[in-house]
């Protein structure tokens, strides 16, 4: 699985995919989504993170997924910029405790 999942990462075989955060209670408007990574096998079925993830922190591949994360929202995100800016929508991005230990984690944010 981990040698599918870096070369899912390292060709089109990964995607993000928004889903949406229901609240309880009606809220501002705003339509909040998680951003959430998906593996595409080699006949074109999804593979959720369920799949794969495990394998992925116990081989310390987090922060690497993470800043693949990180990349691709920035970059879709920016090519919609004109909708966010207007404040229909807002993303969240769930990131790994391997990440947040990850020294240079910040630095990537940040550059």
């Amino acid at each position: 699985m981990i040698g599918d999942l870096r070369e899912a990462l390292q060709t089109d075989r990964s995607c993000l995919d928004a889903q949406p955060i229901l609240p309880l209670a009606s809220g501002s408007g705003r339509l909040p989504f998680e951003l959430l990574l998906r593996m595409i096998g080699e006949k074109g079925e999804v593979i959720l993170p369920g799949k794969f993830l495990s394998s992925a922190e116990r081989y310390q591949m987090m922060p690497t997924i993470d800043r693949w994360v990180v990349e691709h929202a920035c970059r879709e995100l920016g090519r919609r910029g004109s909708a966010l800016r207007q404040g229909m929508a807002c993303f969240a991005i769930n990131l790994s405790g391997q990440s947040l230990r990850d020294e240079g984690f910040l630095d990537f944010i940040i550059g």
